[in-house]
């Protein structure tokens, strides 16, 4: 890749039963394979509906929506993720059906999409009228992302440090809006040494005042600044950016400090 460059990339996740766990947790690494540099370790925690869903049988037509918004959901469950929603009086491809939820065909026009791109999902059967034929909306739904974790920011660290702190600043981008609670966390090694919310509370955990900047609950950003104490030899270094309950990013990177 050049500088500068960015690229999608997909990956597909199997999920064997059975499986008890909510989330599961992955680990991400970029790295520069040119200058061995990397963004370090980024953990995230994805949600996963374990429970078997019925089975997909074919079935063709077009649903109609009413005449309010409707939520679209990633499978026929309404546990399983929201993924958009239906404009109101939309008329959508039916393209399939299982038990009491019907599979929507609809363009998915996202940036960065291959025009005419398509994508399913699933919605009550009793909330929509069904026809055999008809025609379709366009731009009848109002897609999201279905997952999207917290953005960290940092500067760049230095490997190598003489000093007993190490300075650190960064910025926290969110994607979730109402009232989510937004929390900072920092750890050395197995030490929580730095947390922040949204409402501005917060501190290193050991002796000091924390130097925060902008803490505002609410907004999509959340900046912290803070000085981490360092022990003699290797600190491996977590930044924990949580949104709610189950939407959370790791960064972790590690610091030497020289005697």
């Amino acid at each position: 890749m050049a500088a500068g460059e960015s690229r999608r990339a997909r990956f597909e996740l199997e999920v064997k039963a059975p499986m008890k766990a909510r989330l599961v947790e992955l680990g991400l690494e970029v790295v520069d394979t040119a200058t061995g540099g990397g963004t370090g370790i980024r953990s995230v925690e994805l949600p996963i509906f374990p429970n078997e869903l019925p089975a997909r049988k074919a079935r063709t037509g077009v649903a109609a929506f009413p005449n309010v918004p409707m939520p679209l959901h990633a499978g026929a469950s309404r546990d399983a993720a929201l993924i958009g929603e239906a404009q109101p009086a939309a008329v959508l491809e039916v393209a399939g059906q299982a038990g009491d939820w019907l599979a929507l065909r609809f363009d998915d026009e996202r940036p960065g999409l291959d025009k005419g791109t398509t994508r399913v999902a699933w919605v009550p059967l009793d909330r929509v009228r069904v026809a055999e034929s008809g025609g379709v909306t366009r731009d009848g739904v109002a897609t999201t992302f279905q997952f999207r974790p917290p953005i960290v920011t940092l500067p760049s660290i230095p490997s190598f440090i003489s000093e007993t702190d190490l300075p650190l600043e960064g910025v926290a981008r969110f994607s979730g809006t109402g009232s989510k609670r937004r929390l900072i966390y920092i750890f050395r090694e197995r030490d929580k040494v730095f947390f922040l919310s949204g409402d501005g509370a917060g501190g290193r955990e050991t002796s000091g005042s924390p130097r925060i900047s902008d803490p505002r609950d609410g907004n999509a950003e959340l900046g912290f600044s803070t000085s981490i104490p360092l022990e003699v030899g290797k600190n491996d270094i977590t930044v924990v950016a949580r949104e709610g309950d189950s939407s959370v990013t790791r960064t972790t990177f590690t610091v030497y400090r020289l005697q």
